[in-house]
């Protein structure tokens, strides 16, 4: 997945890469973390509680990336963090 400053782009990588794609802007100050402040509390905490569990479980600081998408956190990919030792 692509995602812009203010418009983003679903890739189904089954597509011929030459295809085009659906593109939709985005206006992020309908979202519930432009206006929720319950549910940037609650993104917040979720966010924290992911990071305390990927860096536990790997022994050391991580570089963590992942997106949110409705009500459902995905992480993408850890790495170590760079420069903390």
């Amino acid at each position: 997945m692509y995602v812009g400053l203010c418009k983003f782009q679903l890739c189904n990588m089954a597509r011929p890469f030459r295809e085009s794609y659906p593109k939709k802007t985005v206006d992020y100050s309908r979202t519930g973390l432009s206006k929720d402040k319950a549910f940037r509390n609650r993104l917040g905490g979720n966010l924290g509680a992911i990071s305390r569990f990927v860096e536990n479980s790997m022994g050391m600081p991580q570089d963590i990336e992942g997106l949110v998408l409705e009500d459902e956190i995905y992480l993408v990919q850890s790495r170590p963090q760079q420069g903390v030792f």
